[in-house]
């Protein structure tokens, strides 16, 4: 019984090489080849995401920074009429000083 199973797989398995290897080498290059250019496509898909996601993340920081400066520069607006608001920008640029306070210079002196 075992030579009887033994001789039909040597059977089946030559007549599959010389039917489908041989005659259809060209099917299984062309699948083979196939598989080849989507892997490789596959690849170049992924790189071409992570570097996409990469620059979004990049634009959405400099979104979120430049909404920052927007909504600062428009305060800044919005108060040029305030008195007070104008008073405190001429003290911390231009160090002016109202008539009731007194203004301290700090000089640059080593202390022994």
């Amino acid at each position: 019984m075992r030579n009887v199973q033994a001789s039909i797989w040597a059977k089946w398995a030559s007549f599959f090489l010389e039917s489908s290897a041989l005659h259809w080498w060209w099917v299984l290059f062309f699948v083979v080849l196939a598989l080849a250019w989507y892997e490789h496509g596959n690849e170049e898909y992924a790189k071409a995401y992570h570097r996409l996601n990469d620059q979004l993340l990049f634009l959405q920081r400099e979104k979120e920074t430049a909404l920052d400066l927007q909504t600062a520069l428009q305060q800044q607006l919005h108060s040029y009429n305030d008195s007070a608001w104008m008073e405190m920008v001429l003290m911390r640029k231009l160090g002016v000083v109202s008539e009731k306070q007194t203004k301290v210079y700090f000089r640059d002196c080593a202390v022994p």
